[in-house]
């Protein structure tokens, strides 16, 4: 449900753009925080008459903050220009002693915006507060490192839909560019699999859930 969502918010995204009047390209960087929370993680070695060598763990893991990056673009609605749709690409890092992920998000969300401050040559506002949520889609490249509290070391991809909450403020600094600060909220599953080759070798897995909070600053182009 929530990936028929993200792919019909980007279509509308891309071939609605009669309908709009003010398009965008936002750039950003900052950090996150992950919430801390439990993983469980299993290996074992499977051959045609069975498997061998199976272990598993559940272990507790607080992550530390990383770095965040990425690109928006999106258009304001002509005939309701405090309604827009966006989409953005973000680079984001979550890492404890165990567990570390390199996730690159893809979200399509739905933005409201409330015009302050407007003068005859800023009609949207000097300030403009703004708000939005939506699903979003997350590849996640797993690695971790149980030993030697467990005999369990995984790593691989997991690919999961989750969805994310944000809040922001832009600041017009003239009629095209704007700086903004963002708060955003977001989780998804982390669900590694790797049943080796046609259910032989090597099978492992890892499963917890991500909850991250990001704080952003950037630089808003409006055309």
């Amino acid at each position: 449900m929530h990936l028929r969502l993200l792919i019909l918010l980007l279509l509308s995204l891309i071939f609605a753009g009669q309908a709009f009047a003010e398009p965008f390209v936002d750039v950003f960087g900052g950090w996150s925080k992950a919430r801390a929370t439990d993983s469980s993680a299993s290996r074992q070695t499977c051959f045609i008459l069975g498997c061998t060598g199976t272990a598993g763990t559940t272990q507790h893991q607080s992550f530390s903050s990383g770095a965040v990056a990425g690109m928006r673009g999106g258009y304001w609605f002509k005939t309701h220009p405090w309604f827009g749709l966006a989409g953005d690409f973000t680079y984001y890092r979550t890492a404890s002693t165990q567990v570390s992920l390199d996730s690159f998000a893809l979200a399509a969300t739905p933005m409201l915006r409330l015009p302050l401050w407007t003068t005859t040559d800023l009609l949207q506002g000097r300030l403009q507060p703004y708000v939005g949520a939506g699903p979003t889609l997350v590849m996640h490249s797993v690695k971790a490192n149980f030993r030697p509290t467990a005999p369990v070391e995984v790593s691989g991809w997991s690919m999961g839909v989750g969805w994310t909450v944000r809040a922001g403020l832009a600041v017009s600094m003239t009629e095209h560019v704007a700086v903004f600060g963002e708060w955003r909220l977001s989780q998804d599953r982390v669900a590694l699999r790797d049943t080796g080759f046609l259910g032989a070798g090597d099978q492992e897995r890892l499963d917890m859930t991500q909850t991250v909070q990001q704080y952003l600053f950037g630089l808003s182009y409006r055309f």
